[in-house]
């Protein structure tokens, strides 16, 4: 079991940090070759939700999220965070990520 988890976004991805009874274990980077600029845990739920915010050069901004504390993860299904095309605003980077909802 986890007691601490350390993340740490870079541009060259996600590193990741648990502490097991006193011992850590530094895994990474996850999303190579992505800038993360976000990390947030949303624990609603009855397992810990981790939610990164990753900048793609061809993609472009994406959430990904993890219910098994990082050990893998899932892409969204349309992969940038865009605003609607009537806005005519443009989105860079996630620079926050706050669970909320029900």
């Amino acid at each position: 079991m986890t007691d601490v988890l350390l993340t740490a976004g870079t541009r060259k991805g996600l590193f990741i940090g648990r502490r097991r009874g006193g011992t850590w274990e530094i895994t990474g980077p996850h999303f190579n070759a992505q800038a993360i600029y976000s990390v947030a845990v949303d624990t609603r739920g009855d397992t810990p939700r981790i939610l990164v915010g990753g900048d793609s050069a061809h993609w472009g901004p994406s959430v990904f999220h993890s219910d098994d504390l990082g050990e893998s993860w899932v892409e969204p299904r349309q992969p940038a965070v865009k605003f609607p095309k009537s806005t005519g605003a443009s989105l860079e980077r996630v620079w926050q990520l706050h669970p909320a909802g029900p």
